[in-house]
């Protein structure tokens, strides 16, 4: 497995050996706790020729190993479209540290999308493990139906945009998800961090510059948002830098 080297010491780390925290972790009271997993270039963009695909070997094996530890991997339609977004636990190792926790053997699935509007020939709908497209209750019956028929289940939360807290608490109440890892997009992560629901971020900082036109933050926001992030733990590797950061919100 691909290392990294932390800041402050000296000798390599295997990836699959950080962050063992977040499995078995608590939830944020009546919600679970939700961490963010991104990737931006040295000059902020979040998107390279439309998709994610700015990491190293690293940085992808990493985000494997993240969503490992989690109960559910949440992301947006966008996302979805733009990815083939697959959240399932491969490794032997891994499977054997999620039943120590007594955890599921694969993380739920979920993608936003308000009027459940999703590329069903992308590889997520075919996974053997639980599909979850959260809408809201202005997505059709037909675009339900079709997306019940390709195997996931439909939740609708809010009446014109999907209800971000209300989802995470349902989460919580009917899927025991205590610990949700959201991989974006940049649109998304800005309704979190407007409703305030993210608790930590773990960002790669990738060392190369696209300078794409019209390529996204790794945040979009509609707002102006005051959000900080405290370090926690950094990491180099391959070219880039790992870091887990503890969000607080200003008051």
């Amino acid at each position: 497995m691909p290392e990294v080297r932390p800041l402050s010491a000296e000798g390599a780390v295997d990836v699959t050996s950080l962050y063992i925290d977040l499995l078995g972790g608590e939830a944020e009271g009546d919600r679970p706790h939700v961490a963010l997993n991104m990737v931006v270039s040295a000059d902020g963009r979040a998107t390279l020729a439309g998709t994610a695909d700015i990491g190293s070997r690293t940085d992808r094996a990493l985000l494997r190993h993240l969503r490992s530890l989690a109960d559910a991997v949440l992301i947006g339609a966008g996302t979805l479209r733009a990815n083939d977004f697959t959240p399932r636990v491969s490794s032997r190792e891994a499977m054997d540290r999620r039943e120590l926790a007594a955890r599921p053997p694969q993380p739920l699935g979920i993608v936003v999308s308000r009027l459940g509007d999703v590329p069903l020939d992308r590889k997520f709908f075919a996974l053997p493990q639980e599909r979850l497209v959260a809408v809201s209750e202005r997505a059709g019956e037909a675009a339900r139906e079709r997306v019940r028929k390709a195997g996931a289940t439909v939740v609708a939360f809010g009446a014109s945009e999907v209800d971000l807290p209300a989802l995470l608490r349902w989460l919580l109440r009917e899927r025991d998800v205590r610990v949700v890892l959201c991989e974006g997009g940049p649109h998304l992560v800005g309704q979190l961090l407007r409703a305030r629901l993210i608790d930590e971020v773990f960002l790669t900082q990738a060392w190369r510059v696209t300078a794409e036109p019209g390529a996204l933050s790794w945040v979009e926001s509609e707002a102006a948002l005051d959000v900080r992030l405290e370090p926690r733990e950094s990491y180099e590797g391959d070219g880039e830098r790992y870091g887990r950061f503890r969000v607080t919100y200003s008051r």
